[in-house]
């Protein structure tokens, strides 16, 4: 097995040689100099080998512990060198798939096709949305995460009005508002308690 001092006295060679650690963990030593740890292995029949990184940036504990989770991917039955690459693809679908970029693709493509005011409202709309959600993946936003952005939206622009302009949208309650209260209507039965009072 390998050991720091053992990595430390390696040395290049003319070729590329491999030094080999334990269940398939090895370090290849190239003629510039570099050193990678490799994981070798078998899928399907086949000899594969996995890339666990450079050292010394990876460790030897490090390298181990990559092994040991490709080694779990591997006796689950799948090839561990197939799932880094679809979890490398779902990471770039996930970046390139964000709200703002499938807004901003979506207004270009309806450029010119709609009418100039249906194309300024929806640019409307987006911006209510797209400070909060531009930056996440389509696939992980729901419908409550659209409602809180323009519920923020609507709130503040109904404290950015002025009195007046508030109290013209209907719906708008103002706190500070003042309302004259009305005289309440007085009844018989009180009118006549009072009088009974003065006799």
């Amino acid at each position: 097995m390998l050991t720091a001092m053992k990595l430390a006295a390696l040395k290049p060679r003319t070729a590329i040689y491999r030094i080999a650690d334990a269940a398939g963990l090895c370090i290849e030593v190239r003629p510039d100099g570099g050193r990678s740890w490799r994981y070798r292995y078998r899928f399907a029949g086949t000899a594969r080998m996995l890339s666990l990184g450079t050292y010394p940036q990876v460790s030897l504990a490090e390298a181990r512990k990559r092994r040991d989770e490709a080694r779990n991917v591997l006796q689950s039955g799948r090839d561990p060198s197939s799932e880094r690459k679809a979890d490398k693809l779902r990471v770039k679908l996930s970046v390139e798939n964000t709200f703002g970029a499938i807004a901003t693709e979506w207004l270009e493509q309806q450029r010119g096709k709609l009418a100039d005011i249906t194309y300024h409202k929806s640019e409307w709309l987006f911006s209510f949305v797209t400070p909060a959600l531009g930056a996440r993946p389509i696939a992980d936003i729901g419908a409550g995460d659209s409602r809180r952005p323009t519920r923020h939206r609507g709130a503040r622009s109904a404290r950015d009005r002025t009195p007046r302009q508030a109290a013209r949208r209907p719906g708008v309650s103002l706190r500070h508002r003042h309302r004259p209260r009305r005289a309440r209507p007085k009844t018989l039965s009180t009118c006549w308690s009072r009088r009974r009072a003065i006799s």
